[in-house]
């Protein structure tokens, strides 16, 4: 072997090298003993500069001085410092420590990089002592160190998990619960707490309580780690809140002060805020294994995304989509539930289709002073940035004193006030739901604490967005009921049959069945629509479609239909009773079904809605 090869001479002149070559290593070797011993054994020693490995043969001694072992340099300081599990995969990590450049390095590699020769070797980019001749010998030592290093279980996913006991934990920088493996944290989030629970508290009671919408934020972050409790035994939403605004108003204040009972309240990489991704796929990345902590995703105003639509039922159903790999198999599927929040200066509701499900699934603040002054808003952003992590757990130990049938049962509770407090509509009981598990929180952020939060107040900013969402659908109908009664009254500027129009030609009215169908000139419609006050034409379409108020082409919220000069124009089509239109048209076109369409998409009545 090329072992044996290697002359005793040349192996003294390398161990006396070694030796001379400690001097020369920064002040961190010190804390390295002389010589450490691999697994118990003479077979590798290591230094505070170099790996030795012992010579196959033993030496016999020729004299009292001769060492009865001899070694040679293996490598330069190599050595496993750490070995990692991770609960969820059972993939293996270790931290190896080594020299290079004078200086003490750390690397993480995956265990099957040190077992595969190939796939050691690209250590050396990183400075690790590896070369064509020791890679096999180097693999072999560090595995036999696996015995000697310490051994740590760890988990990426943060929240609530369910034990094969059955015994429920809740993931944060350690678990909480019974871990008899004292595992911790190893994900992309800052989670460990900082500063203390007290500094913390000082905040709230100093900057937060009697400011009903900043108790409010509060209330809401604190709620994810009941959604997420409420995942392990029943189906439910997760909870979207989004705010909005003009920029200065305190709504990213507002936004760290909500996640920062739980992690790090920034937008750096390994905070608890979050951009809007470029694409739906990247904005779902943090979210994903998370049961019961909450997010923030920051300026949807910046985001490329065109229509959030599919985004907020994904994010209320806490799973992405189902996608393929490239040989045909389903993609493992991102699952989560938890309390989600999100900022813009634009409701999120004007990018979206406008279908009333949504109102349902992500509910708004928006336009309000969320902080007092810039000196206010400070106090609050340091303040949270020096003390964070800590309440969650508290919050947590909490409820899993209470259990989960009597928070239940408190849902349940302020689910009841809610329903005869809101707004009447027909989603309330859906609303009162979802209301309800915030002032749940709110009331076991009271007890827990010992805070003043006014629960009063906090229903009244409920009342608020409730009743603001409810004029926003009915703002779908008033515009509907605006443009019929324009057409009433300037019914005489339509061509009726063969009657002409009067000083100006609006467009066209046809007493067909089952409803009658009024073309609309382009201009003159959209003249109409601003003149009702209308902001997002096209989710007022769409909601018009949905209710049989509108006829239009195929993917088109317009038609195309002859009004004059025998030349078809594009118009609007909207769908009106009979009854209303009878008295003002000729009664010699009543019966007359004019101009046979081909098959065109007409949108299904909103009650029928399956989006809903």
């Amino acid at each position: 072997m090329e072992i044996k090869k290697v002359k005793s001479v040349k192996v003294k002149k390398t161990v006396e090298s070694v030796q001379q070559s400690t001097t020369n290593v920064t002040k961190n070797s010190s804390s390295h003993s002389k010589y450490e011993y691999v697994n118990g054994k003479r077979y590798f020693r290591i230094s505070p500069t170099h790996v030795e490995k012992l010579f196959e043969e033993k030496k016999q001694k020729k004299s009292a001085d001769a060492p009865a072992y001899e070694y040679y340099s293996l490598c330069k300081y190599l050595k496993v410092k750490l070995i990692e599990q991770c609960e969820e995969t059972n993939d293996v990590t270790i931290t190896l420590e080594y020299l290079f450049n004078g200086k003490y390095h750390t690397e993480e590699v995956t265990r099957d990089q040190i077992y595969v020769v190939s796939e050691l070797r690209k250590l050396a980019k990183k400075g690790v002592d590896i070369y064509d001749g020791n890679e096999k010998i180097v693999s072999y030592y560090l595995r036999e160190q696996e015995n000697d290093a310490p051994y740590q279980h760890v988990f990426t996913h943060l929240g609530w998990c369910k034990k094969d006991n059955g015994d429920l934990v809740y993931k944060h920088f350690k678990q909480i619960g019974h871990d008899e493996n004292q595992s911790e944290y190893r994900g992309k989030f800052d989670i460990k707490p900082k500063g203390s629970f007290e500094g913390w508290l000082h905040i709230i009671k100093e900057h937060v309580i009697n400011r009903k919408y900043l108790e409010f934020i509060l209330a809401v972050g604190f709620s994810a780690p009941v959604v997420g409790l409420f995942s392990t035994e029943f189906d439910g939403d997760s909870l979207l809140f989004h705010i909005y605004g003009k920029s200065s108003r305190g709504k990213t204040t507002a936004t760290k002060l909500a996640v920062s009972p739980f992690g790090k309240p920034t937008k750096t990489g390994d905070g608890f805020i979050k951009s809007w991704g470029a694409t739906m796929n990247a904005t779902f990345v943090p979210l994903r294994n998370n049961f019961g902590v909450p997010i923030v995703f920051d300026e949807a105003s910046m985001s490329k995304i065109k229509d959030f639509t599919s985004m907020i039922y994904m994010f209320a159903e806490n799973r992405e989509k189902e996608r393929m790999t490239k040989d045909g198999q389903l993609r493992e599927q991102g699952k989560w539930a938890t309390t989600i929040i999100s900022t813009a200066e634009h409701s999120l509701f004007e990018k979206t289709n406008s279908n009333e499900g949504l109102r349902v699934r992500a509910f708004e603040v928006g336009n309000v002073y969320w902080t007092e002054s810039a000196e206010h808003a400070n106090a609050i952003s340091e303040g949270v940035l020096k003390n964070y992590g800590h309440a969650g757990i508290v919050f947590v130990e909490y409820l899993q004193k209470l259990g989960i049938d009597t928070i239940h049962e408190r849902c349940k509770k302020w689910r009841k006030q809610c329903e005869s407090s809101l707004p009447s509509s027909e989603y309330l009981s859906r609303v009162s739901e979802k209301f309800g598990i915030i002032l749940a929180t709110a009331e076991m952020m009271n007890e827990v604490f010992n805070l003043t939060l006014n629960l009063d107040s906090m229903m009244s900013v409920m009342y608020e967005m409730e009743e603001e969402s409810r004029q926003e659908r009915d703002a779908d109908d008033k515009a509907y009921q605006f443009i019929v009664e324009e057409i009433i009254t300037n019914h005489k500027n339509f061509i009726v049959n063969n009657r002409q129009f009067g000083n100006e030609c609006w467009g066209k009215i046809q007493m067909t069945s089952p409803k009658a169908e009024v073309s609309i000139l382009q201009n003159r419609f959209k003249e109409l629509i601003e003149k009702a006050e209308v902001t997002n034409l096209k989710g007022v379409l769409k909601v018009w479609k949905q209710r049989g108020y509108l006829k239009t082409e195929a993917g088109k919220n317009t038609n195309r239909r002859i009004v004059t000069n025998n030349e078809r124009e594009t118009v609007y089509v909207v769908l009106v009773e009979h009854s209303l239109l009878q008295k003002y048209v000729d009664k010699q076109s009543n019966d007359i079904f004019v101009e046979p369409v081909a098959e065109e998409d007409i949108g299904l009545p909103f009650l029928n809605n399956q989006n809903v």
